[in-house]
């Protein structure tokens, strides 16, 4: 991460050109959809996503209604970095309204200030982001047991009553939830992105390097560069967001569907093109 002075912007020209923001937005902005970021170290207080928030929230470590969390000061887990989950969930918060600037964000904490969590954290913020009313779930952390089984069936049964999940890891069943990659933007696979697993019917790319957002660390106004699937994972819930209002009879498999055969060509490090591709959002609001 690269912190920077300056205005959040909301639309980039490279992004804006890469995925067809602008054109996306003539259709629709994800006015009335609810996306549930499930994630740690917000800052909710920041401009670029305060005005956005859900009137509620929810914190599954402390138990509470507040997912606001700046930090103790401390290196909890002795890695050489005070606080590093913080400003993570603030970004990836960012990222979602970049591309669905009128959908509601529902901040969920499930990872403390160093990014850490565990499962039962997930599955318990998971499960008030359903009660909440959250039509897309964002998922920008891994499961700490791999696929753990009752995550799992919580997010199928999730896919089932029409909530959209979006995760940079594989914390459910291949039919039940978007599996996100990263590329620069040359749409070439970054070297940091999650592959899919065998079999893996849906798996999308986005953007995912040197994106520019709001963290809110060190005052509430602070924005900067950052890299990560997690953000191309939030870029994702977007468009699921732009489908949802665009296309509000789909179920959660037509969104899925409509994400994943919307996209352009992806390239690896040597120029070869990859089976899966990179989400194109006038596609996305227009096939």
């Amino acid at each position: 991460m690269h912190l920077v002075d300056g205005d959040f912007m909301i639309s980039g020209p490279a992004l804006d050109a890469q995925l067809r923001v602008r054109a996306a937005h003539a259709v629709t902005r994800g006015a009335g959809v609810v996306v549930a970021v499930v994630d740690g170290g917000f800052n909710l207080r920041h401009p670029a996503i305060a005005d956005a928030l859900h009137p509620y929230g929810y914190d599954a470590i402390d138990g509470d209604m507040d997912a606001h969390d700046m930090g103790n000061g401390w290196d909890d887990d002795f890695d050489g970095v005070t606080d590093g989950g913080v400003g993570h969930g603030t970004f990836v918060a960012g990222m979602v309204r970049r591309i669905a600037p009128e959908a509601s964000i529902l901040p969920i904490r499930v990872r403390d200030d160093e990014g850490w969590g565990t499962d039962d954290e997930l599955e318990r913020g998971l499960m008030v982001a359903w009660a909440l009313g959250a039509d897309v779930v964002n998922i920008s952390g891994e499961s700490t047991r791999g696929l753990p089984g009752r995550v799992a069936a919580l997010v199928r049964k999730m896919r089932k009553a029409g909530l959209v999940g979006v995760s940079v890891s594989q914390v459910a069943r291949s039919k039940d939830s978007l599996i996100v990659g990263a590329v620069d933007g040359e749409d070439r696979l970054a070297p940091f992105s999650n592959r899919p697993a065998e079999a893996q019917r849906y798996f999308v790319l986005a953007p995912g390097v040197d994106l520019h957002g709001p963290v809110g660390i060190g005052h509430d106004e602070s924005n900067g560069y950052w890299s990560g699937t997690s953000f191309a994972t939030a870029l994702v819930s977007g468009a699921a967001a732009l489908v949802r209002a665009a296309e509000p009879r789909f179920d959660a498999l037509d969104i899925m569907d409509r994400i994943t055969e919307s996209v352009d060509p992806a390239w690896d490090a040597h120029g070869r093109m990859l089976p899966y591709g990179r989400i194109n959002l006038q596609q996305v609001v227009t096939r």
